[in-house]
């Protein structure tokens, strides 16, 4: 990142706090992208994508070009005030539980008794693999688990399968002087 940083605008430089942590760093990385154009779960999926990346996603394969996965251990939680989630990295090494209830409550946290929930009311309960996400959309009243936000992503921009094709080189040309 710090070598991309080096083509941004002067006003966005530097990407990085100096001294600031590992988590700070995914932090701005993860501003930076929400403040130009994409989502902040989109943001955090380009930054800690899967680690099976060997699903066709259009948008996975298309973003892997552009950005080096985020390799730390992390639980992220997101919001923007619209959208409001959690992801796990690709390794997956922190423990994320959540929990949806009949009246729509979502609770989600390394710890399966974080908050005292009354079981009956519980309609819903998983974990995250390594590189998964959860979202909830505020305004829409929408939770999407990680299979159908990943559908999300890649139906919300069709032509990244257009630009993977435009940019991927014909082995079968190599080397012709085209």
């Amino acid at each position: 990142m710090t070598a991309e940083g080096s083509h941004a605008a002067d006003d966005l430089r530097p990407i990085f706090t100096p001294s600031g942590s590992d988590s700070t760093s995914l932090d701005e990385v993860i501003e930076l992208l929400a403040r130009n154009g994409r989502t902040v779960a989109e943001a955090v999926r380009m930054v800690m994508p899967p680690g099976d990346t060997g699903r066709h996603s259009a948008f996975l394969a298309y973003h892997g070009d552009c950005i080096e996965p985020w390799t730390g251990r992390q639980r992220c939680r997101l919001t923007d005030g619209h959208l409001i989630g959690a992801a796990l990295d690709r390794n997956g090494l922190r423990p994320c539980r959540f929990f949806v209830t009949e009246d729509h409550l979502i609770v989600a946290g390394s710890e399966a008794g974080l908050v005292d929930l009354d079981p009956e009311k519980i309609v819903h309960s998983g974990r995250l693999g390594p590189g998964q996400m959860l979202l909830a959309d505020l305004e829409n009243h929408v939770f999407y688990e990680d299979d159908e936000l990943q559908a999300l992503f890649d139906k919300s921009a069709p032509e990244y399968e257009a630009l993977l094709e435009g940019a991927t080189l014909d082995s079968g040309r190599a080397g012709s002087g085209a």
